[in-house]
């Protein structure tokens, strides 16, 4: 879609959520009010702002390198600057980012996008820490499995994969029926699938594995990032679905946070509320947190305090998406009074009273 289309939808839409052109130009006239502000004052503190703009671009590169491993430098200047919230100015994010990549924590990469075009790029010190550990792992893996299927036996499931894509109108290609089979007969404990968007590697070969594997034994369990896509990924593969940061958790490994360490300068102090003692507050950025386990915590008032708290952000994490959309329907958050339900009673007692006042009167 040519950019000047997805402008207008991006526009249209935020037209319609409320944020009029209006209400942005008057967010960006407070925002630039501000940093003039800051510029005017007599003894403007440097080393805090420098502070704020490397928090911003360590906050900006941790997020954008959670799903790239290499990214758009101008997407880090711009991640960065939605953190900072106006509080410092790009030309300060840039000299932040320069900061970072002398500190080792950031290094120049080309960036390739969807359309192979290349651009200026940018790779964490995480990242690239990791992809040498997947690399360790991968080649430690080597020859160390027994393989799901031999090659006569990966053929024929491959063979009935495609007959059963080809009764739903979907049809194999050479490089689809040549990864399955490679996969199924692979004896690493590692393997890699590559792709791009689009070209049907989980409704082809990852689910043709899973069903499979899972035939002969083994446990499968989809693994993404973020719960959405670990339960679109689950729904896929109609097997079990979790986070990476959950699996991780259930290792009972503890870790130490410094906030002085590169590894952790992305994280920031926050307070952490209650939706009931939150009403009447507001903060600049609001992360709410609804676990399927606790539903009976959450219903419409609640959820409603704890997004609208926020003046420029609200995130909402679940493990769950059904069940919390469940919950929230089933659940107003309309307390009922200690007396509600006991009117029937009420009355009762009241009737059966004045009917013994009258029989004691007339015994009278």
């Amino acid at each position: 879609m040519p950019q000047a289309e997805l402008v207008q939808a991006w526009r249209e839409a935020a037209d319609s959520a409320g944020l009029t052109e209006e209400k942005r130009r008057q967010l960006v006239a407070e925002a630039q009010g501000r940093l003039a502000v800051q510029a005017g004052q007599e003894s403007p503190n440097v080393f805090g702002r420098e502070l704020l703009a490397d928090q911003a671009v360590a906050q900006g590169a941790a997020m954008l390198g959670e799903r790239n491993s290499v990214f758009a430098t101008t997407s880090l200047h711009e991640a960065a600057g939605r953190f900072a919230l106006g509080t410092v100015s790009q030309t300060e994010i840039a000299e932040a980012i320069t900061r970072a990549e002398t500190a080792g924590e950031l290094e120049r990469r080309t960036y390739l996008d969807y359309r192979s075009a290349t651009f200026e790029g940018m790779t964490t010190a995480a990242n690239i820490a990791n992809e040498m550990t997947l690399l360790r792992l991968e080649e430690e893996g080597r020859h160390k499995a027994a393989p799901i299927f031999s090659p006569l036996e990966a053929g024929k499931a491959v063979a009935q994969a495609e007959q059963r894509s080809a009764l739903k109108g979907r049809a194999w290609n050479e490089e689809q029926r040549a990864a399955t089979a490679q996969i199924l007969t692979s004896n690493h404990q590692i393997v890699g699938l590559q792709g791009y968007a689009g070209t049907a590697k989980t409704s082809t070969v990852l689910v043709t594995v899973a069903k499979n594997a899972e035939a002969q034994g083994y446990r499968v369990t989809a693994l993404a990032p973020t719960a959405s896509a670990a339960q679109v990924l689950g729904d896929a593969l109609d097997s079990r679905a979790d986070t990476f940061a959950r699996v991780k958790l259930q290792g009972n490994r503890i870790e130490t946070i410094s906030l002085e360490s590169a590894r952790d300068r992305h994280l920031s102090h926050a307070y952490v509320s209650t939706a009931f003692a939150a009403q009447g507050r507001t903060a600049d950025r609001v992360f709410a947190n609804a676990e399927s386990s606790a539903t009976h915590l959450l219903e419409q008032k609640s959820f409603y305090v704890a997004l609208s708290r926020a003046k420029a952000e609200s995130v909402l994490y679940t493990d769950d998406r059904s069940k919390m959309q469940i919950g929230l329907h089933e659940r107003s958050g309309m307390s009922a009074t200690a007396l509600h339900g006991c009117g029937a009673d009420m009355q009762d007692g009241k009737q059966k009273a004045r009917e013994k006042a009258q029989a004691f009167s007339l015994a009278l």
